[in-house]
């Protein structure tokens, strides 16, 4: 928990005072019996309720040390802001 998580943690926090957009990122050692990182980290959106249920604001970036895989799940809400293209762009798979 050194400088980078605590600039990590104030960059969601502003994202989320300034926008409702509440975002996580983890980073994992694997991806346990899932097939993908992407897999993985939409189960994690949904079941932790990023960016609550009902919203659907929400980002979660997740990645996976062993599978060297970056993914980025948002919410239904985003997808008009943040579309499938840029998204790609972001992941490392």
């Amino acid at each position: 928990e050194g400088q980078w998580f605590q600039q990590v943690r104030t960059i969601c926090h502003d994202l989320e005072q300034r926008t409702g957009v509440e975002m996580l990122v983890v980073t994992v050692k694997d991806v346990g019996g899932f097939a993908h990182a992407k897999e993985y980290a939409s189960r994690l959106y949904e079941a932790w309720r990023i960016g609550s249920a009902q919203q659907e604001r929400g980002i979660l970036l997740l990645a996976s040390v062993a599978e060297r895989q970056a993914v980025v799940v948002v919410g239904k809400n985003l997808i008009t802001t943040i579309p499938p293209q840029k998204l790609d762009e972001l992941s490392m798979t």
